[in-house]
């Protein structure tokens, strides 16, 4: 069965020719044109893989990321930032909020495609490692749920970074949002740690 791949960009030329790419490379794939188009297709199909581009209109690429981690569904879903932003700054960011891999534009195709045979291929072996080891320690807990962890936490640290940097801003719009955000990613480790 063909591995289902969802590219957000909102660039119709560059969305066309990736997902040219990826269809002749033996992917299916959804496309959408910013985070809020995205979010109704992961609500309509099984996605294997998240390719995202980070400055797109209504919701962007960092925004998109920070609401799929908070969705049990979508915690361990690979996810690849594609963006023409090539600071340190914003790939530490990207990474932090739990992307696998921060590409930069323009791409080549064997980038791309070594890019997303890996986050799939750790992915199954995540998978894999998972299971043996339920098989192996009944009982106790899996690598899966501490994977789970060991993501949320990075995420919350990430959280509390920017609502650290918007107090010093007094920006209050923010630390509310990141409160929110904070509540909703504690609620998630508490649930993997049950």
């Amino acid at each position: 069965m063909k591995e289902t791949l969802l590219l957000i960009e909102d660039e119709i030329e560059l969305q066309q020719n990736l997902k040219e790419i990826l269809e002749y490379n033996g992917f299916r794939l959804l496309t959408a044109d910013h985070g809020e188009d995205a979010i109704s297709k992961l609500n309509d199909h099984e996605i294997d893989l998240i390719i995202c581009d980070i400055m797109m209109p209504i919701m962007d690429g960092f925004q998109f990321l920070e609401f799929i981690r908070t969705q049990e569904k979508f915690l361990n879903t690979p996810f690849i930032f594609l963006s023409a932003k090539a600071r340190k700054e914003d790939k530490e960011r990207g990474l932090a909020l739990g992307a696998d891999n921060y590409l930069t534009k323009p791409i080549s195709a064997r980038l791309l495609l070594n890019a997303v045979f890996s986050a799939l291929n750790n992915r199954k072996e995540k998978e894999l490692q998972g299971s043996s080891v339920l098989t192996r320690y009944a009982g106790s807990k899996s690598s899966t749920v501490n994977d789970q962890s060991e993501k949320l936490i990075r995420i919350l640290v990430h959280h509390l970074e920017i609502q650290r940097e918007a107090i010093h801003k007094n920006d209050w719009d923010e630390v509310l949002r990141q409160n929110e955000l904070l509540l909703k990613c504690a609620q998630k480790l508490d649930s993997v740690r049950e």
